[in-house]
């Protein structure tokens, strides 16, 4: 699997978790209706949420969508010392509190952020 492929996967699963939602910054991928259309990309604004969301889903290669979906873990844990680190050893993610609870895990930063938002399912 590619690491786009595995962008892709985890966007589509960070979608269907309940503790989620478009929050500005973001940056939505919406695919093509059909085989003939084209897909395109949408930052989300202040109280919107992307063009045919049924079938968006975040862009979890940028930057801020990153930063917003932590928004999201944190918020939904009620814990804003939430962060994500990088082990040296196995090069693993991990959602981390300050006082040393972890909260999702992944080989990504993406993989784990959306770990830790289906935690609470």
């Amino acid at each position: 699997m590619t690491r786009a492929d595995a962008l892709t996967e985890w966007g589509r699963r960070a979608v269907v978790c309940p503790r989620f939602r478009w929050a500005p910054g973001m940056l939505a991928i919406v695919p093509p209706a059909n085989n003939g259309a084209t897909g395109y990309f949408q930052r989300i604004a202040e109280g919107s949420g992307p063009v045919n969301s049924d079938r968006a889903f975040p862009d979890l290669a940028d930057p801020a969508t990153l930063g917003a979906l932590l928004g999201l873990v944190r918020e939904a844990e009620g814990d804003p010392s939430l962060f994500a680190e990088c082990h040296p050893i196995g090069a693993r993610w991990q959602i981390h509190s300050i006082d040393g609870g972890i909260f999702g895990e992944g080989e990504t930063e993406a993989a784990a952020l959306v770990a830790a938002l289906q935690g609470g399912e």
